[in-house]
């Protein structure tokens, strides 16, 4: 019999579902918490007592003093990350405990320079990206020409052999933009700034999870971003540069997919999307109060600031993460947001192309065409935000729920009603 150590969170749209609460929820019973894919361009926000923590490359198991890792499917900023973990340990007067895996690949200044660029050149077909380096960073790695943590411990020559070949298209390219070229000893000085940092934080990917399997200890995953900007399954081109997924993880962690327990599905009662692309759902303005929405669901991005368009849940795209992921239970969060609405409508199908579609479009010229059809339920109007108790809850709001359940085939475990880690409803 297989050994079901391994468990994972992950977002079921665009990211943004509150999947940080959810981790920094269950990861006490963990020994290791990992994030497996992504860069420091997306955020977890986690509130505990006064203190508001917004973490964007430490998995959110540091906040529980748990072992974290960081696996060779992320890129990593290691300037963003030996400050996230001197903050982390000025807040809460504890010593992280991170540890990275010696073929991650690294963010370099000139990764940010590029991501900038393609933005510029792109005109009317920008992606949206947050300009952190991240897309440029993995292009570096599939071109084969990328630096990794394993580089600055090996010989320094070697090192600044592999910058030299990685700076030579770049620099061509930022000399025709009129951008500062990059000098070969200016990235290796920089790069050596870190390796104090990372002296006694590195493993290697097979032996750490083999040794985490034999010695029996448990491993939470915890997602970056959400199924729907995943590259292989989202709505390309409005992806981010990795996979979001539970699919992703055995690749990026070199562990059996039989080794994966529970797969946690993270949903808010609404959609949102920041950034360019399309989201069928999105709430015009004149029918309810989107600006309090954003501000009771604090609809900001962790590491931009960026406000977030809102959108009607949609049980179409929710159904399709929940199979595509696999995903044995839910949880569904932001459930007090929304307990002022008289009415909340619920996504069903598509109106596309003069049929109706109940299954997520491939094609996204087709996804574009698509028409919401909704189902429309009554609102609670009532603070819920005391309650802990499932069977506490207004009728109207377990009818949606157990609406939901029924539609995508899942059961919802855990339901968020506000921020704090106590404003949490534990069903069945």
């Amino acid at each position: 019999m297989e050994k079901k150590n391994f468990d994972c969170v992950i977002g079921c749209f665009w990211g943004d579902e509150g999947k940080g609460k959810v981790i920094d929820l269950i990861s006490k019973d963990y020994q290791y918490v990992v994030r497996s894919q992504g860069g420091d361009n997306a955020g977890h926000t986690i509130k505990i007592k006064d203190k508001t923590f917004k973490l964007s490359i430490l998995p959110s198991g540091a906040l529980r003093n748990k072992i974290c890792l960081i696996t060779s499917g992320c890129v990593i900023n290691l300037e963003k990350l030996l400050n996230e973990v001197l903050e982390i340990e000025q807040k809460s007067k504890k010593k992280v405990k991170v540890f990275v895996s010696l073929n991650t690949h690294i963010i370099l200044p000139y990764h940010k320079i590029l991501d900038e660029i393609n933005e510029k050149v792109s005109g009317k077909n920008k992606i949206g990206t947050t300009l952190r380096g991240i897309g440029p960073s993995y292009i570096d790695k599939f071109g084969r020409i990328g630096i990794r943590i394993v580089d600055l411990f090996n010989d320094e020559k070697i090192l600044k052999e592999k910058i030299k070949n990685s700076l030579i298209l770049k620099n061509i390219i930022f000399k025709h933009f009129n951008y500062q070229e990059f000098k070969v000893n200016d990235i290796f000085n920089y790069l050596m700034g870190f390796k104090d940092f990372l002296l006694n934080k590195t493993f290697n990917n097979k032996e750490m999870f083999e040794s985490i399997l034999k010695s029996n200890k448990k491993c939470l995953f915890e997602g970056a971003q959400g199924t729907m900007l995943c590259i292989e399954n989202g709505t390309y081109p409005y992806v981010t540069s990795s996979s979001p997924t539970s699919l992703s993880i055995p690749l990026n962690s070199t562990i059996s997919h039989k080794n994966i327990g529970k797969i946690i599905g993270i949903t808010k009662i609404y959609c949102s999307r920041v950034g360019n692309g399309f989201m069928p759902t999105i709430i015009k303005p004149e029918k309810i109060d989107l600006k309090k929405i954003k501000l009771l669901g604090n609809e900001f991005g962790t590491v931009t600031g960026r406000e977030r368009e809102i959108g009607w849940l949609d049980l179409v795209i929710l159904k399709y993460s929940v199979e595509l992921n696999q995903i044995n239970m839910l949880s569904l969060m932001h459930l007090d947001v929304f307990s002022h609405l008289n009415i909340i409508k619920l996504c069903v199908g598509y109106h596309c192309n003069g049929k109706i579609l109940k299954k997520y479009p491939q094609n996204y010229e087709d996804f574009l065409k698509c028409v919401p059809i909704y189902k429309t339920f009554k609102g609670w109007n009532l603070d819920i935000s005391n309650i802990k108790k499932y069977q506490d809850l207004p009728k109207n709001c377990q009818k949606i729920i157990e609406y939901i359940e029924k539609y995508v085939n899942c059961k919802i475990k855990i339901l968020s009603v506000g921020a704090a880690r106590k404003k949490t409803i534990y069903k069945d």
